[in-house]
């Protein structure tokens, strides 16, 4: 069983006996300051060794003995000033596991800024299995690693803890240029012709600047044009760029020359805000390898940019306010984006489509701005999972912002973040609250949320503290009056409606008959004589049925004249013209019933229309006969079918073929009725 022992801040001088299954060992923030001989002999099995926060100044030769199975190993901010003395020739061959070394912060600042110091290289050769180093660097030379690095074939990142002016060459890596990731914090950095020649394989680069001191416009061009030599795919420059007093924008175009020939996929320039930066009116596309860009703390007065393949953008805490109040930040019209950042930019208005062409935005941060309402649209935003309005001055939502975020919310889970904002609580916000409540949207943090009441800021822990206020407070006469209209104007409604749905078919009739009566068709009811004795009204499913059948016995054996639809309607004329001539025209209106009749739209409309043709144009003559051609069940006939088979005004398709001679004879009888 694996032990890990924390004896930081103990006040500890030496390190005590340790029991030999010890796995992790904290001893930060104590007054070390020796590690005897062979004290870690027995410790074959420890893996974190945390020494930070005391007083070394030097180690012997056999201090790290018996650590063989050593991973980690921090000595930060100890007395360690980097010498054969200090950090002797085989003081770390038995650490022949550890992968992380952290030695940074043990040179004093004297030291740091007038003195030459490095790590001795054959003390460091015996680290042949080391991944990651941290380390101080010297200000007065740039040769930083000396030949015995060339052992450390496993090493791939390096971290500058403190260094005034650190000096790189192109001769400072020449150790070691299987480096991947290279991090510097420091007062300032010089950077050389082909510094990064050699680094082939660098993949991460971040420098970030702890003073006043900073790039000019074309100390940072030339500071970029070094990464062409290199494979940087993410690359972070903070705190380090100045605008020069007759340059204001932004060196995107230039810094973009050298970033699209390379695999950059994520750019960090951020905190260069000491004055206002103009971004390029017409600026180059960014690669389409480049998915996230963070530019904040850095006073940007305007921003727009091709971002069709971006995914996350940082702008945060920078002077945008004014600029996106009538412009968005896109120069594409759609974008792959998923995360935009506009938090703290003095914005008290959005453009209105800023967020749209961006189906896949999920995440809108716009915390700490002047927004007082949602005024932009978020119809669009299908994807939407996060939407921070924390600290704003927003009072409610408008309905149709409420509409837009309930619609988001039905496919898929949407937070919303209202805290520090004074949310209005007054009966014309209820419906607002009550929404809150029981919508589906998720409030993140309601129990920061402020809610004005009277003039007062009250606190409410929950939704229904404060709904519940309100509704005791808002019931008044007003609203009594206003729920009885309400009521009234409803069952008004439901009445008329329920008129019209009894009486649709007749106001269809009187309609189609009007547009008949006025087209070039004469009514019916001003002729004598009828064109057809009889209209076939049929499904589809039946049409060989009518087409051989019927005519065959009706119109060639029994000399009847039939309207049958696909023969006998005028081209070119609407379809319920056509319906309603061929209803008036004819003496009968013949229904061949089946189940796909019942289906049918146009077999309901027929029937309808002849049912309202003998009621309304023929003094309630019935002018409707039913063939019930294919067996159909009672629960699948409509009602309004029933009063015509009361009146035996309908007759059954015989099964019996030797039956179908009196089948017609009774057809043609209703017929010429």
């Amino acid at each position: 069983m694996h032990v890990n022992v924390d004896c930081s801040g103990k006040n500890i001088t030496d390190i005590p006996a340790l029991p030999e299954n010890i796995n992790r060992l904290n001893l930060q923030h104590n007054s070390i300051s020796i590690i005897q001989a062979k004290t870690f002999l027995h410790s074959n099995k420890l893996t974190v060794l945390d020494l930070s926060f005391n007083d070394i100044s030097s180690l012997i030769p056999q201090a790290f003995i018996g650590l063989k199975g050593l991973l980690y190993l921090n000595l930060d901010h100890n007395k360690l000033n980097y010498s054969e003395d200090t950090l002797p020739k085989g003081v770390f061959k038995p650490l022949i596991s550890l992968i992380n070394l952290s030695i940074k912060f043990n040179i004093d600042r004297i030291t740091l800024g007038s003195f030459f110091f490095k790590l001795p290289s054959e003390t460091m050769a015996d680290l042949s299995m080391l991944e990651r180093l941290e380390i101080d660097a010297s200000s007065a030379t740039a040769k930083h690693f000396g030949e015995g690095f060339s052992h450390l074939v496993n090493l791939n990142s390096i971290y500058i803890g403190q260094s005034y002016n650190l000096w790189l060459t192109n001769n400072t890596f020449r150790y070691i240029t299987q480096l991947r990731h290279f991090f510097v914090n420091c007062e300032e950095v010089q950077v050389d012709n082909g510094t990064f020649a050699l680094l082939k394989q660098l993949n991460t680069l971040s420098i970030k600047y702890d003073s006043l001191s900073k790039l000019k416009y074309m100390e940072f061009c030339k500071f970029v044009d070094e990464l062409r030599f290199t494979a940087i795919e993410v690359f972070r420059l903070t705190n380090a760029l100045i605008n020069d007093d007759t340059i204001a924008i932004f060196p995107w175009d230039s810094a973009n020359i050298v970033f699209l020939h390379t695999p950059l996929r994520e750019l960090y320039i951020t905190h260069n805000g000491r004055y206002e930066w103009d971004f390029p009116n017409y600026p180059t596309s960014p690669s389409p390898r480049l998915k996230i860009i963070d530019f904040s703390y850095s006073k940007f007065v305007n921003f727009r940019l091709n971002l069709a393949n971006v995914s996350k953008l940082i702008l945060r805490n920078n002077t945008l306010g004014k600029f996106f109040a009538n412009n968005g930040y896109m120069k594409s019209n759609e974008s792959r984006i998923e995360h935009i950042d506009l938090s703290y930019n003095s914005i008290y208005k959005l453009y209105y489509p800023i967020f749209h062409g961006q189906p896949n935005l999920r995440i809108i941060d716009l915390s700490g701005n002047l927004l007082r309402e949602i005024l932009f649209d978020l119809s669009y935003s299908i994807s939407l999972e996060s939407l921070n309005l924390s600290g704003n001055y927003i009072m409610l939502f408008t309905e149709e912002t409420m509409r837009n975020l309930e619609t988001i919310a039905k496919y898929r889970s949407l937070t919303v973040d209202l805290s520090y904002n004074e949310i209005q609580c007054s009966c014309s916000a209820l419906s607002f609250l009550l929404w809150m409540g029981n919508g589906p949207v998720h409030f993140h943090q309601f129990e920061h949320y402020n809610c004005a009441y009277s003039g007062e800021s009250l606190e409410y822990r929950t939704v229904n503290d404060a709904t519940r206020h309100l509704q005791r407070e808002c019931i008044n006469t007003s609203h009594v009056l206003a729920g009885a209209s309400s009521l009234l104007i409803v069952i008004l409604g439901i009445i008329i409606g329920a008129i019209v749905y009894r009486q649709r078919w007749k106001l269809r009739y009187m309609f189609y008959s009007a547009k008949s009566k006025y087209n070039k068709y004469k009514a019916v009811a001003d002729v004598l004589e009828y064109t057809y004795d009889a209209f076939i009204s049929y499904s589809e499913d039946d049409r060989s049925f009518v087409l051989t059948d019927c005519i065959e016995k009706l119109e060639k054996e029994e000399n009847l004249s039939l309207c049958i639809n696909h023969r006998d309607f005028v081209p070119g004329d609407d379809i319920t013209d056509n319906i309603i001539n061929a209803i008036k025209k004819s003496r009968k209106t013949i229904c061949i019933i089946s189940k796909s009749f019942f289906d049918s739209y146009y077999c309901m409309f027929e029937f309808n229309m002849a049912r309202m043709e003998g009621i309304h144009s023929r003094n309630k003559k019935n002018v409707i006969f039913l063939v019930f051609y294919k067996h159909v069940m009672s629960k699948d006939i409509p009602l309004v079918f029933y009063e015509l088979i009361q009146n035996q005004s309908y007759i059954e398709y015989p099964d019996d073929p030797q039956d179908t001679g009196i089948f017609w004879a009774k057809v043609k009888e209703a017929v010429c009725v």
